[in-house]
């Protein structure tokens, strides 16, 4: 058996575990039986930071929150898949799931009258204080809405068993076999903290997309519903590669570095229902999650259509992770010659106690955000001690690398998966291409080098990257896409704000090895102030 399995089995026996038992359990016991507690969590929160690191955890009290629909819901989808998974392997551990998936489907659907009321605030309705990666949003608002839930679990048990009975209740939920589809719209204002809201296809909180992919993998679906939703696929995903090359009305929502994402409008702490009194465009908590969560859905239109664009943009995602970003930073450990080294973490905690361990090689954090820095205060103290403020720093820059940045450098285990599967999917699409095009970026030993013939000879302004007779961040983002995809931003690249031989010249303020990643490094601290001239060292 993988190693992915074995642990995700660790992981299923123990939401297995989390079932209600009506003859240990007095209190939800009788209403509740084969649902599922929401999770264990501490009575109070464990803080290394705040406790002085080496906490006795074993004086820290744990409880099991109350069984909800959306625990529920979850379990299924997650059983009802993995019988599908072990059915070979091992076909007891496949029975045990889809009997247990089926046994709390029954559960939850004798108080579906409770949970597809929306304005119901009943203790199993919402999270009631549950506690996962999502603390914030759990202990104050919780899942309201658990028709996603329920559309993805009746999914799963359809893919696995074909009844009708799943089918019928999935096309009740979603009948046109939808996904997510983002599209730019000024007037939407994203009311933080709300973690469904934003520019991505799914997230823990929206799970339409799991069921809708799940159906197109399976084959218990007709061809009719194959063919719509192989065109839902590439509708969802048409959105994010026109988020990704910036073909946007008016182009409102342009970004840097070709990824699948936008600003979103944020009016935080406020509700739905009351006109925000500040209100600002920013990259969402997570803003790496969503990022590669749109890569997933790109990777899926690849698959349905064989359109290479969208195995392009998807793999423009991973390129941002790994430094083909605004700070030129590798947003995974271990991963690059500049990395993230120290995610916020309640055990790789080394930066501030080396009796914790480091974070091991490989972990991807959450990434740039504007809640590092909202004009309402919220956001961690680190970082707005930096000096970031909203609307003087760019969204890319509003990040650092500490175990304490917890807005910006926050890792969770959906996270990674998703980040796993999109290297999964690139290390098996992308063999021997043809029909790749050839690049002219060469690499030495300490950096990647654009090399191109020039006729000029002569600096007109050292840093003016793009000619405009001013440094500014621009001139950074400019080498940086040059550098990674020259086909596009090189001298002779085929974008219309490509790089020219006179701004790769005025770019190479290092003066040595031509123009690298080096030098819009040294750029931005010149931007930062951080050093005082940009002397070329010839």
């Amino acid at each position: 058996m993988s190693d992915i399995l074995e642990e995700a089995r660790y992981e299923l026996e123990f939401m297995l575990d989390m079932v209600v038992d009506p003859e240990t359990d007095s209190i939800w016991g009788e209403d509740y039986s084969d649902m599922v507690y929401h999770g264990v969590k501490y009575m109070k929160s464990y803080k290394p930071v705040d406790l002085g690191l080496i906490a006795d955890k074993g004086s820290l009290k744990r409880i099991v929150d109350p069984p909800t629909y959306a625990a529920t819901f979850d379990m299924i989808a997650c059983a009802a898949q993995a019988a599908r998974l072990w059915e070979k392997e091992d076909p007891d551990f496949a029975a045990e799931c889809l009997k247990q998936a089926e046994s709390s489907w029954k559960a939850v659907k004798r108080h579906e009258k409770e949970w597809t009321d929306r304005s119901i605030r009943d203790k199993n309705f919402a999270s009631h204080l549950g506690c996962n990666s999502f603390d914030l949003y759990d202990t104050s608002i919780g899942d309201y809405n658990i028709n996603d839930e329920a559309y993805w679990a009746a999914c799963e048990l359809f893919a696995t068993t074909g009844d009708k009975e799943y089918y019928d209740q999935l096309i009740s939920f979603n009948p046109d076999l939808s996904l997510t589809e983002c599209v730019p719209d000024l007037s939407d204002v994203i009311f933080m903290p709300y973690p469904e809201d934003g520019f991505k296809a799914f997230c823990e909180t929206d799970t339409y997309d799991f069921g809708t992919l799940s159906l197109y993998l399976s084959d218990k679906i007709s061809e009719d519903d194959r063919k719509l939703i192989n065109v839902n696929i590439g509708k969802s995903a048409d959105n994010f590669v026109a988020a990704a090359a910036n073909d946007v009305k008016d182009n409102e929502y342009a970004n840097a570095m070709d990824i699948p994402y936008r600003q979103v409008q944020c009016g935080f702490g406020l509700d739905q229902y009351s006109y925000p009194a500040d209100r600002w465009d920013t990259y969402e908590y997570g803003s790496n999650s969503s990022i590669v969560n749109n890569a997933v859905v790109m990777a899926y239109a690849y698959d349905a259509t064989g359109d290479v664009k969208y195995r392009e943009y998807a793999g423009y995602a991973l390129d941002y992770f790994f430094g083909r970003n605004g700070l030129g930073i590798s947003y995974v450990t271990g991963y690059g010659t500049y990395h993230t080294n120290n995610p916020s973490s309640c055990f790789w905690l080394n930066e501030l106690d080396s009796r914790y361990p480091k974070a091991p090689n490989g972990v991807i954090v959450g990434g740039p955000t504007g809640l590092s820095g909202c004009p309402d205060g919220v956001g961690d103290d680190l970082v707005k001690g930096l000096g970031m403020h909203l609307g003087e720093i760019p969204d890319q820059q509003l990040y650092a690398d500490s175990v304490e940045a917890w807005t910006c450098n926050s890792v969770t285990p959906q996270w990674q998966a998703a980040f796993a599967w999109m290297l999964s999917f690139f290390e098996n699409n992308m063999g021997n291409d043809e029909d790749a095009p050839v690049t002219t970026a060469t690499t030495t030993s300490t950096a990647t080098t654009a090399t191109a013939a020039t006729s000029e000879t002569s600096v007109i302004m050292a840093g003016d990257a793009n000619c405009d007779a001013q440094v500014d961040m621009g001139d950074a983002v400019l080498i940086m896409q040059a550098l990674a995809n020259p086909n596009k931003f090189g001298v002779t690249g085929s974008d219309e704000h490509h790089i020219t031989q006179q701004g790769a010249l005025n770019a190479d303020v290092i003066g040595k090895d031509g123009m690298t990643n080096e030098d819009a490094v040294t750029i931005q601290k010149y931007l930062l102030k951080l050093i005082t001239s940009l002397q070329i060292d010839k």
